[in-house]
C-alpha cells in the first residue's frame, strides 16, 4: 500500500507538470496553424485533448475496456467525440459566422467542418492508451518484484522454521518418556496428543487437500487433549461415525472443520460452571456433516460467527467449495450451535 501510494503521488506530480507545460504552450506557444483558428474553436481544441485523455484513461478504460466490453467502449468513445463537437458547434450557433484570427470569415460552426476537435480528440485517445499501458506495465513490474521478495522472505522463514520443529519434537518425546517414568500417564497422554497435533499442523495441513480420515484423526486428538482440562462440571459428548469407509477416501481442505470444534471447546468449557459440549461428525454419500453445540458460559463473549478464525473459515469455504457447502450459526436458549455441511471431493 505504501509503495502504491508513492507511485500514485509521483504519477500525479508528473501529470501536473505535463499539463502545466501543455497549457503554457497552448497559450503562449501557438504557431501559424493556431492563428487560423477562431477563439471558440481554439479553446475547444485545447480543452478536448486533456478531456479525452482523462475520460478515456480514468473512466472508459477501467470501466469498459479492461472488462472486455469492446462494443460498448467503442460506442461510448464515439458518443463522447460527438458530444465534444456538439459543444463546440453550440457555442458558435449553427448558422453563425465566426471571425477568425486572420480576419477571414467562414462557417466555423459547421459540424465536423474544416475546424473541428477530432485531431485533438484522437491525440488525447492515443496518449491516454499509451499512458495507461505504460503505467500498468510499471505497476505490474513493481508487483512482480514485491511478490518475488515476499516469496524469498517466506522461503527463508520456512527454512529457518525447520530447525525449531525438530527440536520441539525431540523435547516432547523427552517429556513423554519422563512422564511415563514418573507414571504420570495422563500427562504423557497429553504430550503425545500435542505432538500429533503439531505434526499435523506442520506437515499435513500444508497440503491443499488431504483425506478425510487424516482430518478426523486430528480432530480426535484435539478433542482428547481438550478433555484433559475438563472437570466434573464439564461434559463433552462426541459422536464420530466411521462406518462409511468409502466416504473416508474423500478429500477435504485441511483445517476447515477444527475451528468450529475449537470454538465450542473455548466458549463451552468452564472450571466453575456446569457446561455441555456436543460434537457430532459423520461422513455419508461424500458429504461431511458437522454439528457443534456448547453451553454459553456467563461472561464469555461469543461473536456469533464474527470471530477472525470463523471469518477465515467462511472465506476458505466460499473459495474452495462455492455452492457446495452450507453453514448455519445460531444461539438458542443459552446454547451456541453451528451446523456445517460440505460436499467432499473424491
Amino acid at each position: 500500500m505504501q509503495r502504491g501510494g508513492q507511485f500514485i503521488m509521483k504519477e500525479w506530480m508528473v501529470m501536473s507538470l505535463f499539463w502545466a507545460f501543455y497549457f503554457f504552450m497552448a497559450v503562449f506557444g501557438r504557431g501559424t496553424y493556431w492563428t487560423e483558428m477562431g477563439t471558440i474553436n481554439l479553446i475547444m481544441i485545447v480543452v478536448s485533448f486533456p478531456a479525452t485523455f482523462y475520460v478515456n484513461a480514468y473512466g472508459l478504460m477501467p470501466a469498459l475496456l479492461k472488462k472486455k466490453r469492446w462494443i460498448v467502449y467503442v460506442l461510448t468513445l464515439i458518443l463522447f467525440l460527438i458530444f465534444l463537437e456538439s459543444v463546440r458547434v453550440l457555442m458558435y450557433g449553427f448558422d453563425a459566422q465566426s471571425l477568425n484570427a486572420d480576419g477571414t470569415q467562414e462557417a466555423a460552426a459547421s459540424f465536423f467542418g474544416r475546424q473541428n476537435i477530432f485531431p485533438s480528440f484522437f491525440l488525447g485517445f492515443i496518449c491516454s492508451m499509451g499512458y495507461v499501458t505504460m503505467r500498468d506495465w510499471l505497476l505490474n513490474i513493481g508487483i512482480i518484484e514485491r511478490l518475488k521478495s515476499e516469496k524469498m522472505t517466506a522461503e527463508l522463514a520456512f527454512l529457518k522454521s525447520q530447525v525449531d520443529p525438530h527440536f520441539l519434537f525431540n523435547t516432547l518425546n523427552n517429556l513423554y518418556a519422563m512422564a511415563l517414568e514418573e507414571k504420570s500417564f495422563k500427562t504423557a497422554d497429553g504430550i503425545a496428543q500435542l505432538g500429533g497435533l503439531m505434526r499435523y499442523n506442520l506437515h499435513d495441513a500444508q497440503e491443499e487437500f488431504i483425506s478425510i480420515g487424516k482430518e478426523i484423526e486430528y480432530i480426535e486428538k484435539y478433542i482428547a487433549l481438550q478433555q484433559l482440562r475438563t472437570n466434573s462440571n464439564n461434559v463433552i459428548k462426541v459422536t464420530i461415525q466411521k462406518e462409511d469407509t468409502f466416504g473416508y477416501d474423500c478429500k477435504i481442505a485441511p483445517m476447515l472443520v477444527i475451528p468450529f470444534i475449537e470454538n465450542a471447546c473455548k466458549y463451552g468449557i468452564s472450571p466453575s460452571e456446569e457446561t455441555v459440549v456436543i460434537i457430532q461428525l459423520r461422513v455419508e454419500n461424500k458429504r461431511l456433516l458437522l454439528t457443534t453445540e456448547n453451553t454459553i458460559v456467563a461472561g464469555m463473549n461469543i461473536m456469533k460467527g464474527k470471530g477472525i478464525g470463523l471469518q477465515n473459515v467462511k472465506s476458505r469455504l466460499e473459495r474452495l467449495y462455492p455452492g457446495k457447502y452450507s453453514l448455519e450459526i445460531a444461539e438458542r436458549k443459552g446454547v451456541y450451535i453451528a451446523e456445517l455441511e460440505i460436499i467432499l471431493a473424491s
